[in-house]
Protein backbone atom coordinates (compact mmCIF):
# COMPACT_ATOMS: atom_id res chain seq x y z
CA UNK A 1 0.00 0.00 0.00
CA UNK A 2 2.75 2.70 0.25
CA UNK A 3 4.52 1.51 -2.03
CA UNK A 4 1.62 2.25 -4.32
CA UNK A 5 1.42 6.04 -2.58
CA UNK A 6 4.67 6.47 -3.48
CA UNK A 7 4.51 5.98 -7.04
CA UNK A 8 1.20 7.62 -6.70
CA UNK A 9 2.50 10.82 -5.38
CA UNK A 10 5.59 10.53 -7.34
CA UNK A 11 3.24 10.31 -10.93
CA UNK A 12 1.46 13.53 -9.47
CA UNK A 13 4.13 15.34 -8.19
CA UNK A 14 5.89 15.35 -12.12
CA UNK A 15 2.49 15.84 -13.74
CA UNK A 16 1.87 18.99 -11.80
CA UNK A 17 5.16 20.59 -13.06
CA UNK A 18 4.78 19.60 -16.58
CA UNK A 19 1.15 21.29 -16.21
CA UNK A 20 2.52 24.29 -14.52
CA UNK A 21 5.10 24.88 -17.03
CA UNK A 22 2.59 24.50 -19.95
CA UNK A 23 0.43 27.40 -17.68
CA UNK A 24 3.63 29.54 -17.95
CA UNK A 25 4.59 29.17 -21.42
CA UNK A 26 1.21 29.83 -22.40
CA UNK A 27 0.98 33.06 -20.21
CA UNK A 28 4.42 34.27 -21.37
CA UNK A 29 2.92 33.52 -25.00
CA UNK A 30 -0.20 35.69 -24.68
CA UNK A 31 1.26 38.24 -22.68
CA UNK A 32 4.08 38.64 -25.66
CA UNK A 33 1.07 38.99 -28.08
CA UNK A 34 -0.81 41.38 -26.09
CA UNK A 35 2.52 43.72 -25.50
CA UNK A 36 3.17 43.46 -29.20
CA UNK A 37 -0.38 44.33 -30.28
CA UNK A 38 -0.55 47.36 -27.97
CA UNK A 39 2.82 48.71 -29.20
CA UNK A 40 1.60 48.62 -32.66
CA UNK A 41 -1.87 50.07 -31.59
CA UNK A 42 -0.03 52.69 -29.96
CA UNK A 43 1.70 53.42 -33.29
CA UNK A 44 -0.84 53.19 -35.68
CA UNK A 45 -3.02 55.48 -32.91
CA UNK A 46 -0.90 58.57 -32.57
CA UNK A 47 -2.87 61.51 -34.10
CA UNK A 48 -3.12 65.30 -34.33
CA UNK A 49 -6.24 67.48 -34.21
CA UNK A 50 -7.17 70.14 -36.88
CA UNK A 51 -6.83 73.56 -34.69
CA UNK A 52 -7.64 77.08 -35.10
CA UNK A 53 -4.72 79.75 -34.50
CA UNK A 54 -1.93 81.86 -35.91
CA UNK A 55 0.69 81.43 -38.50
CA UNK A 56 3.86 82.94 -39.01
CA UNK A 57 6.28 82.44 -42.11
CA UNK A 58 10.00 83.28 -41.11
CA UNK A 59 13.20 83.13 -41.92
CA UNK A 60 16.46 82.57 -39.78
CA UNK A 61 19.90 83.10 -41.00
CA UNK A 62 23.61 83.90 -39.35
CA UNK A 63 25.75 86.74 -39.93
CA UNK A 64 28.48 88.57 -38.08
CA UNK A 65 27.85 92.01 -36.26
CA UNK A 66 30.03 94.81 -38.05
CA UNK A 67 30.22 98.48 -37.61
CA UNK A 68 27.67 100.48 -39.93
CA UNK A 69 30.29 103.44 -40.10
CA UNK A 70 34.45 102.91 -39.07
CA UNK A 71 37.51 104.99 -39.96
CA UNK A 72 40.97 102.81 -39.92
CA UNK A 73 43.96 104.69 -38.23
CA UNK A 74 47.05 104.82 -40.18
CA UNK A 75 50.05 106.64 -39.96
CA UNK A 76 51.90 108.67 -42.94
CA UNK A 77 55.23 107.50 -41.54
CA UNK A 78 57.12 104.07 -41.01
CA UNK A 79 58.10 104.05 -37.39
CA UNK A 80 57.56 103.08 -33.94
CA UNK A 81 55.10 104.02 -31.66
CA UNK A 82 56.22 106.02 -28.99
CA UNK A 83 53.10 107.20 -27.20
CA UNK A 84 49.50 106.20 -27.08
CA UNK A 85 46.85 107.59 -25.50
CA UNK A 86 43.75 106.17 -25.63
CA UNK A 87 42.59 102.03 -25.30
CA UNK A 88 40.01 100.01 -26.41
CA UNK A 89 36.62 101.41 -25.96
CA UNK A 90 37.48 104.55 -25.11
CA UNK A 91 34.91 107.39 -27.03
CA UNK A 92 37.27 109.90 -28.48
CA UNK A 93 36.14 113.03 -30.30
CA UNK A 94 37.76 114.56 -34.30
CA UNK A 95 41.01 115.64 -33.84
CA UNK A 96 41.90 114.42 -30.65
CA UNK A 97 45.57 113.19 -29.99
CA UNK A 98 45.50 109.14 -30.46
CA UNK A 99 49.28 108.39 -30.60
CA UNK A 100 52.96 109.56 -31.69
CA UNK A 101 54.85 107.37 -33.98
CA UNK A 102 58.62 107.84 -34.08
CA UNK A 103 59.79 107.65 -37.37
CA UNK A 104 63.30 105.95 -38.44
CA UNK A 105 65.00 102.52 -38.20
CA UNK A 106 66.20 102.80 -34.58
CA UNK A 107 66.54 105.72 -32.16
CA UNK A 108 68.78 107.26 -33.64
CA UNK A 109 67.70 108.58 -36.52
CA UNK A 110 66.53 112.01 -35.32
CA UNK A 111 63.31 112.76 -37.37
CA UNK A 112 60.83 114.61 -35.78
CA UNK A 113 57.87 112.26 -34.12
CA UNK A 114 54.30 112.02 -35.79
CA UNK A 115 51.32 112.96 -34.14
CA UNK A 116 48.43 110.42 -34.96
CA UNK A 117 45.16 112.53 -34.43
CA UNK A 118 41.10 111.35 -34.63
CA UNK A 119 39.90 111.77 -38.56
CA UNK A 120 36.68 110.95 -37.22
CA UNK A 121 35.02 110.85 -33.44
CA UNK A 122 33.73 107.49 -32.33
CA UNK A 123 34.49 104.01 -30.22
CA UNK A 124 38.20 102.98 -30.45
CA UNK A 125 38.62 98.97 -31.48
CA UNK A 126 41.39 96.98 -32.50
CA UNK A 127 41.52 95.80 -36.48
CA UNK A 128 40.58 92.63 -36.62
CA UNK A 129 43.68 91.07 -38.48
CA UNK A 130 46.03 88.72 -37.32
CA UNK A 131 48.96 90.72 -35.58
CA UNK A 132 51.62 88.74 -34.04
CA UNK A 133 54.28 89.99 -30.83
CA UNK A 134 57.76 88.87 -31.54
CA UNK A 135 57.42 86.16 -28.95
CA UNK A 136 54.46 84.39 -31.27
CA UNK A 137 52.14 85.08 -28.86
CA UNK A 138 49.10 86.97 -30.83
CA UNK A 139 48.39 90.48 -30.08
CA UNK A 140 44.47 90.91 -28.13
CA UNK A 141 45.16 95.10 -27.53
CA UNK A 142 45.53 97.84 -29.62
CA UNK A 143 49.18 98.34 -30.82
CA UNK A 144 51.77 98.71 -27.86
CA UNK A 145 54.24 101.14 -27.02
CA UNK A 146 57.69 100.10 -29.26
CA UNK A 147 55.84 98.09 -31.77
CA UNK A 148 57.01 99.17 -35.42
CA UNK A 149 54.49 99.88 -37.79
CA UNK A 150 54.61 100.72 -41.62
CA UNK A 151 53.31 103.90 -43.00
CA UNK A 152 51.16 105.08 -46.00
CA UNK A 153 53.36 106.59 -47.93
CA UNK A 154 55.78 104.12 -49.33
CA UNK A 155 54.19 100.85 -51.69
CA UNK A 156 53.53 98.79 -48.93
CA UNK A 157 50.09 98.29 -47.11
CA UNK A 158 49.70 100.61 -44.27
CA UNK A 159 49.56 99.04 -40.89
CA UNK A 160 45.70 99.30 -39.42
CA UNK A 161 46.56 100.60 -36.30
CA UNK A 162 42.73 100.97 -34.73
CA UNK A 163 39.16 101.44 -36.35
CA UNK A 164 37.32 104.45 -34.77
CA UNK A 165 33.45 103.27 -35.19
CA UNK A 166 29.90 105.43 -34.90
CA UNK A 167 28.76 104.20 -31.49
CA UNK A 168 25.46 102.41 -31.42
CA UNK A 169 25.18 101.40 -35.06
CA UNK A 170 25.45 97.91 -36.11
CA UNK A 171 24.80 95.84 -39.38
CA UNK A 172 24.99 91.93 -40.33
CA UNK A 173 25.06 90.95 -43.70
CA UNK A 174 23.50 87.81 -44.41
CA UNK A 175 22.45 85.64 -47.54
CA UNK A 176 19.17 84.71 -48.21
CA UNK A 177 17.57 82.38 -51.04
CA UNK A 178 16.59 83.24 -54.60
CA UNK A 179 13.07 81.48 -53.27
CA UNK A 180 13.02 83.60 -50.78
CA UNK A 181 13.85 86.98 -50.97
CA UNK A 182 11.35 88.13 -53.66
CA UNK A 183 9.64 88.33 -49.75
CA UNK A 184 12.18 90.65 -48.18
CA UNK A 185 11.48 94.10 -48.85
CA UNK A 186 13.79 97.47 -47.62
CA UNK A 187 12.70 98.72 -44.85
CA UNK A 188 10.84 95.13 -43.50
CA UNK A 189 11.39 95.00 -39.64
CA UNK A 190 12.75 91.91 -38.14
CA UNK A 191 14.96 90.91 -34.65
CA UNK A 192 18.32 90.58 -34.47
CA UNK A 193 19.54 88.17 -31.89
CA UNK A 194 22.88 87.43 -30.20
CA UNK A 195 23.33 83.29 -28.96
CA UNK A 196 26.36 83.56 -27.40
CA UNK A 197 24.34 85.93 -24.69
CA UNK A 198 20.89 84.43 -24.53
CA UNK A 199 17.90 86.83 -23.63
CA UNK A 200 19.86 89.52 -25.65
CA UNK A 201 18.03 90.55 -28.90
CA UNK A 202 17.86 93.94 -30.81
CA UNK A 203 15.16 95.34 -33.07
CA UNK A 204 16.16 96.26 -36.58
CA UNK A 205 15.34 96.74 -40.05
CA UNK A 206 16.21 95.49 -43.72
CA UNK A 207 18.51 98.04 -45.10
CA UNK A 208 20.09 96.66 -48.54
CA UNK A 209 18.86 94.52 -50.46
CA UNK A 210 22.00 93.08 -53.29
CA UNK A 211 20.65 93.59 -56.86
CA UNK A 212 23.41 91.14 -58.07
CA UNK A 213 22.76 87.37 -56.52
CA UNK A 214 26.01 84.59 -56.26
CA UNK A 215 26.02 81.02 -56.07
CA UNK A 216 25.83 79.67 -52.57
CA UNK A 217 29.30 78.90 -51.78
CA UNK A 218 28.04 74.78 -50.42
CA UNK A 219 26.81 74.23 -53.72
CA UNK A 220 28.78 76.41 -55.97
CA UNK A 221 30.65 72.95 -57.36
CA UNK A 222 27.19 71.11 -57.54
CA UNK A 223 25.70 71.98 -60.46
CA UNK A 224 22.28 69.99 -59.68
CA UNK A 225 21.72 71.81 -55.96
CA UNK A 226 23.19 75.56 -57.25
CA UNK A 227 21.10 78.01 -55.48
CA UNK A 228 21.57 81.82 -55.56
CA UNK A 229 21.64 83.82 -52.74
CA UNK A 230 21.35 87.96 -52.27
CA UNK A 231 23.38 89.56 -50.28
CA UNK A 232 20.94 91.33 -47.64
CA UNK A 233 22.04 94.09 -44.93
CA UNK A 234 20.01 93.80 -41.62
CA UNK A 235 20.80 97.34 -39.23
CA UNK A 236 20.28 97.76 -35.76
CA UNK A 237 17.01 100.13 -35.27
CA UNK A 238 18.63 102.08 -32.08
CA UNK A 239 21.38 102.72 -30.38
CA UNK A 240 23.74 100.03 -29.07
CA UNK A 241 26.21 100.50 -26.13
CA UNK A 242 28.03 97.31 -26.35
CA UNK A 243 30.76 96.17 -28.20
CA UNK A 244 29.22 93.57 -31.15
CA UNK A 245 31.78 93.56 -33.66
CA UNK A 246 32.56 90.45 -34.74
CA UNK A 247 29.64 88.57 -32.74
CA UNK A 248 27.61 85.93 -34.50
CA UNK A 249 24.19 87.25 -35.12
CA UNK A 250 20.85 85.19 -35.82
CA UNK A 251 18.48 87.65 -37.87
CA UNK A 252 14.78 86.76 -38.18
CA UNK A 253 12.58 87.86 -40.56
CA UNK A 254 8.92 87.20 -40.44
CA UNK A 255 7.79 87.12 -44.03
CA UNK A 256 4.08 86.65 -43.75
CA UNK A 257 1.25 86.03 -40.90
CA UNK A 258 -2.36 85.03 -40.57
CA UNK A 259 -4.62 85.29 -37.75
CA UNK A 260 -7.24 82.59 -36.84
CA UNK A 261 -6.92 80.12 -39.76
CA UNK A 262 -7.46 76.45 -39.71
CA UNK A 263 -3.70 74.78 -38.86
CA UNK A 264 -2.34 70.94 -39.71
CA UNK A 265 0.61 69.76 -37.93
CA UNK A 266 2.90 69.22 -40.29
CA UNK A 267 3.63 65.68 -38.78
CA UNK A 268 0.25 64.52 -39.75
CA UNK A 269 0.92 65.58 -44.21
CA UNK A 270 2.03 63.35 -46.85
CA UNK A 271 2.58 63.79 -50.16
CA UNK A 272 2.38 62.30 -53.44
CA UNK A 273 2.84 63.62 -57.20
CA UNK A 274 -0.59 63.40 -59.31
CA UNK A 275 -0.62 61.63 -63.31
CA UNK A 276 0.65 64.51 -64.04
CA UNK A 277 3.44 64.55 -62.00
CA UNK A 278 2.60 67.71 -59.93
CA UNK A 279 3.30 67.75 -55.80
CA UNK A 280 -0.19 66.80 -53.89
CA UNK A 281 -0.71 66.66 -50.13
CA UNK A 282 -3.06 64.95 -47.98
CA UNK A 283 -4.18 63.41 -44.49
CA UNK A 284 -5.71 60.56 -42.95
CA UNK A 285 -9.09 61.23 -41.25
CA UNK A 286 -10.17 59.00 -38.71
CA UNK A 287 -13.69 58.60 -38.23
CA UNK A 288 -15.42 57.95 -35.69
CA UNK A 289 -15.26 54.09 -36.03
CA UNK A 290 -12.03 53.90 -36.75
CA UNK A 291 -11.77 54.16 -39.83
CA UNK A 292 -9.27 56.07 -42.45
CA UNK A 293 -10.17 58.78 -44.57
CA UNK A 294 -7.38 59.89 -47.39
CA UNK A 295 -8.37 63.45 -48.44
CA UNK A 296 -6.76 65.36 -50.61
CA UNK A 297 -5.54 69.51 -49.50
CA UNK A 298 -4.49 72.20 -50.06
CA UNK A 299 -1.75 74.38 -48.64
CA UNK A 300 -1.17 78.05 -47.90
CA UNK A 301 1.76 79.35 -45.24
CA UNK A 302 3.67 76.63 -43.91
CA UNK A 303 6.10 77.17 -41.16
CA UNK A 304 8.29 74.59 -39.23
CA UNK A 305 5.16 73.08 -36.97
CA UNK A 306 1.73 73.59 -38.83
CA UNK A 307 0.46 74.35 -42.32
CA UNK A 308 -2.62 76.59 -43.00
CA UNK A 309 -5.26 74.54 -44.93
CA UNK A 310 -6.89 76.47 -47.62
CA UNK A 311 -9.49 74.06 -48.88
CA UNK A 312 -11.42 72.52 -45.52
CA UNK A 313 -14.98 72.46 -46.71
CA UNK A 314 -14.03 70.58 -49.92
CA UNK A 315 -11.63 68.29 -48.09
CA UNK A 316 -14.36 67.79 -45.79
CA UNK A 317 -12.42 69.02 -43.08
CA UNK A 318 -13.17 71.10 -39.82
CA UNK A 319 -11.88 71.85 -36.13
CA UNK A 320 -11.07 69.37 -33.79
CA UNK A 321 -10.95 66.54 -36.76
CA UNK A 322 -8.40 63.87 -35.65
CA UNK A 323 -5.52 63.28 -38.05
CA UNK A 324 -3.26 60.17 -38.16
CA UNK A 325 0.66 60.66 -38.16
CA UNK A 326 1.26 57.17 -39.75
CA UNK A 327 -0.81 56.18 -43.21
CA UNK A 328 -3.18 52.83 -42.05
CA UNK A 329 -1.26 49.61 -42.67
CA UNK A 330 -3.99 48.85 -45.62
CA UNK A 331 -2.15 51.98 -47.27
CA UNK A 332 1.44 51.07 -46.43
CA UNK A 333 0.77 47.78 -47.56
CA UNK A 334 0.99 49.22 -51.34
CA UNK A 335 2.20 52.78 -50.71
CA UNK A 336 5.57 53.60 -50.11
CA UNK A 337 4.53 57.26 -49.79
CA UNK A 338 6.59 59.36 -47.07
CA UNK A 339 5.05 61.79 -44.52
CA UNK A 340 6.12 65.39 -45.35
CA UNK A 341 9.32 65.84 -43.53
CA UNK A 342 9.75 69.00 -41.23
CA UNK A 343 9.95 72.38 -43.28
CA UNK A 344 12.67 74.15 -43.57
CA UNK A 345 12.84 77.08 -45.12
CA UNK A 346 13.18 75.48 -49.17
CA UNK A 347 10.31 73.95 -48.27
CA UNK A 348 8.25 76.55 -46.10
CA UNK A 349 8.54 78.62 -49.03
CA UNK A 350 4.64 79.24 -50.79
CA UNK A 351 4.40 77.39 -53.93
Amino acid sequence: MEKIKMVFKLIWTHKGKIILLLLLAAGSFYFYKYKIKKKSSAVEEATEQVRRGDITLSISKDGAFQAKESVEVNSRANGKISQRFVKEGDIVKQGQKLLVVQPGQSEHDKYLPVDIFAPTGGMVIRCLNDRWQSKNKMNFDLPQIGESITGSSGYNTPTCIMKIIKPGSYVVPIKIGEYDIPNVKTGMPLKINVPSRPGVSYDGFVAKISPQPEVSEENYWDQEKNQVEFITVAETKNAVKEILVGLTATVKIDLDSKEDVLLIPIAAIFEDRDKNGDLTFYVYKKGAGGEADKLQIKLGLRNESDAELLNADEAGLKEDDTLLLEEPAAANAYSGKRPLPKIGRVSARRR
